[in-house]
Parts: structure tokens; sequence; C-alpha cells
């Protein structure tokens, strides 16, 4: 059985576009992913009024890093807004009331987003 790496944030970068001359770059995101296991059992006893203990251990870890390149094509007369992040332990619906929803949003001090979710099943 393998272990499933999964990311726990979305990170946006935000820009206004203006038309200008176009302009590439790179901008790398490294993750790291850590699972960690520990096991253990004490037993004991007395046999002809010996008093015997036992102790067994096993653990494990593991550690992936994974490293994300993305290519952003801009305009030089564009301009940066700044990133959002959204993390996945942040919850999407705050609250709930007679059908209204107060949604979590992530605000950098120039933009807002907010992610709205979706009922895939209709």
């Amino acid at each position: 059985m393998g272990l499933v790496f999964q990311s726990l944030v979305i990170h946006l970068f935000v820009e206004e576009h203006d038309d200008a001359q176009e302009k590439k770059e790179s901008r790398t995101i490294v993750n790291e992913f850590v699972n960690k296991a520990d096991f253990s059992i004490e037993g004991g006893g007395e046999i002809d009024k010996i008093k015997l203990t036992a102790k067994l251990g096993y653990g494990i870890s593991s550690t992936k890093t994974t490293t994300t390149v993305t290519e952003i094509s801009t305009t030089l007369g564009s301009d940066n807004l700044g990133v959002l992040s959204f993390f996945y332990h942040d919850p999407i619906i705050k609250s709930e009331n007679n059908g209204l929803y107060n949604v979590y949003s992530v605000f950098n001090g120039t933009v807002e987003a907010t992610l709205l979710p979706k009922d895939i099943l209709k």
C-alpha cells in the first residue's frame, strides 16, 4: 500500500492585467509532508515469585518533499496585487442561520477572495 500525499494549501497569485510588453517568470513552491507513527506494548507477570516485564515497540516515519514550478506570464504594465492562501483546515462555511451562510474569505489588504462550495451531485 502506498502513501498518498496531498497539499494543505492553495496559493492564488493575483495580478491586474494591463496591455503592454509580456514578461514570463517561474515561481517555485516547496511542500514537505511528514507521516509518523509509534506503537508500543508493555506487559508483565510473575512466575514463581519472579517478576517479569516486557516492552515491545515499533516506529515508522516518512517524509516527502514536493517541488512545484509554475510559469507565470504577465505584462510589464500589470500590477502585482499579492498572494492569497487558502488552507484546507480553514472552514469554507463558517456558520448558517435560516438558510443564509457566512462563508470564509481571504483578504491580503488589496484583494479578497472566497471559495464557494458546489453540489456536484446535481
